[in-house]
């Protein structure tokens, strides 16, 4: 009894093998050998190999969780890796403000911006150079919520609530040789070419 058993449980497994990859394969996707270990013991982990195995949490490893922040957003149901989360304190010095914008470029949380500002009256208006690679803590419907050090937070402040700020998603930590103000649709022309 035990053996016919044991052999049904066996027969199950490899059911379920074969169901993965014959799915993944009508369905067009690859199916790892990691997706297809499976373990005959109810309630057991799949197993992973050991690149996945290292950059992921393990029970061990809750408390380092508790009060960590994550380095960007992330989807339901991902698993969380080392490289999503940080120490709370290892933003030290950091504070979070709200910068209203429009007409903002395709951006998500993690990204850097480099803003520039808008200053002067309708007939002498001037685009200058605000900051330069700022983390995205989180986009609104309004605006960006960015990460700022303590020292630039009230500039942050002034800046949200009295100026025009827009955004540039970044590429480089910082500003290019030539960045200056631009007073006129003559200079922004001979700036672009």
């Amino acid at each position: 009894m035990a053996g016919s058993r044991a052999g049904l449980i066996v027969r199950r497994v490899m059911f379920r093998k074969l169901a993965v990859a014959a799915v993944a394969l009508l369905v067009g996707i690859a199916a790892a050998a990691g997706s297809l270990a499976y373990s005959s013991f109810a309630g057991s982990a799949r197993t992973m190999d050991p690149a996945q195995a290292a950059a992921a949490f393990g029970s061990a490893d809750r408390t380092r969780l508790l009060g960590a922040l994550t380095r960007h957003e992330l989807a339901a149901g991902q698993l969380i890796q080392r490289a999503d989360v940080e120490a709370a304190g290892g933003r030290g010095g950091s504070a979070l403000v709200a910068v209203p914008m429009k007409d903002l470029p395709p951006l998500r949380a993690g990204d850097h911006v480099d803003l520039f500002a808008l200053v002067g009256s309708a007939d002498k208006l001037v685009a200058e150079p605000f900051a330069w690679s700022v983390p995205v803590a989180a986009v609104t419907q309004s605006g960006l919520v960015l990460r700022v050090g303590e020292r630039q937070e009230l500039a942050f402040v002034y800046a949200a609530g009295t100026m025009r700020l827009a955004a540039v998603l970044s590429g480089s930590p910082q500003p290019p040789g030539g960045a200056g103000s631009i007073s006129s649709p003559e200079q922004a022309l001979e700036a672009a070419r």
